[in-house]
């Protein structure tokens, strides 16, 4: 889905009901593929079509920015996972893992898979 907003969902405890809340992307449309939120439950990472990772804010629902800087992974990615301290591992649809820093969005380590 071809989409310029990341709807998330709030529960709200003395109503007991789920309210759903928008984070506008700006001018970026992606195709997102996949999606983790860190441990923390403050900022999601969107993996997308076009081979890049958005970072949204959860509690300000706020677009931060876009990464890894001067890389972009072909094919896409497919999964994140955010259960390392200070780092992102992606698995991308060309083979390749790579380990990215959270706080500059560089790539650390890659590796290519048969």
């Amino acid at each position: 889905m071809h989409v310029n907003a990341v709807k998330f969902w709030r529960y709200d405890r003395p109503v007991r009901k789920l309210q759903s809340f928008d984070c506008q992307l700006g001018h970026t449309k992606r195709f997102l593929t996949c999606l983790s939120i860190d441990k923390h439950d403050t900022f999601a990472y969107c993996g997308s079509r076009y081979g890049d990772v958005l970072e949204i804010s959860i509690e300000k629902a706020v677009f931060k920015r876009t990464g890894p800087l001067n890389r972009i992974f072909q094919g896409g990615v497919s999964q994140i996972n955010t259960k390392f301290d200070g780092y992102l591992l992606l698995a991308n649809n060309d083979g390749s893992v790579a380990k990215i820093d959270k706080t500059s969005m560089k790539v650390i380590d890659e590796v290519q898979l048969c």
